[in-house]
């Protein structure tokens, strides 16, 4: 990929101004593509890793994952004007890769937004038994009930190329949940929103919590 990347720049800088619009467009739909790939790949390697590799467990405060799982998402929420809120949010030993699962969710609820309506998130969690379930709730365009299950599958997507993505995020936020003996699903209602929900067990003597304030 990068080879295929260095030779069209390499090319196009050659013959700049000897192009035409058509073969500048080519030049342009070579690297989009290689760009695409590059996404693909990487996201491919993430679920691979999900899959096979064992997780890196840990101590977290779930305040302060949300809490960069945000930062990473800065200019996303800046230009869509986005509201994040959150409730009590608990600290747990689990896996650090919860933060991704977080981020994809939100970037998803930003993505996936009605038009001229700005996303409101919440992400809340409550302990249920021994297991926290957490939710992450937006006011966007909704799923319809026939493709609530197929949106977790790999490469599968309901809006093309006019929203950006590889069809593996959603599969892969799974995947980790799963990996973790948890449970993710989704309930939604088109033009009204979405809820997504997972499940992390709740580990024996470590029941600590934090509130966050975004």
């Amino acid at each position: 990929m990068r080879t295929i990347t260095m030779h069209a720049q390499m090319l196009e800088k050659e013959l700049k101004g000897t192009l035409s619009s058509d073969a500048s467009q080519s030049f342009q739909f070579m690297q989009d593509g290689v760009r695409r790939m590059r996404a693909f790949i990487d996201d491919l390697l993430r679920y691979s890793q999900a899959t096979h590799s064992g997780s890196d467990v840990r101590l977290l405060d779930l305040g302060m994952v949300l809490n960069e799982a945000l930062r990473s998402l800065g200019a996303a929420i800046e230009e869509s004007g986005a509201k994040v809120t959150h409730d009590f949010l608990p600290v747990l030993v689990t896996d650090s890769r919860i933060e991704y699962v977080l981020q994809n969710l939100i970037s998803n609820a930003i993505k996936y937004r009605r038009p001229g309506v700005a996303p409101e998130i919440h992400v809340s969690s409550r302990l249920v038994g021994d297991t926290w379930l957490f939710s992450v709730r937006d006011n966007g365009i909704g799923i319809e009930p026939r493709y609530q299950k197929d949106i977790f599958q790999v490469f599968h997507r309901l809006h093309g190329k006019d929203i950006p993505g590889t069809g593996v995020g959603l599969a892969l936020a799974q995947k980790i949940v799963e990996t973790n003996a948890g449970k993710m699903w989704v309930e939604s209602e088109p033009g009204v929103g979405s809820t997504f929900s997972f499940t992390i067990h709740q580990a024996v003597g470590n029941a600590a919590a934090t509130h966050g304030a975004l």
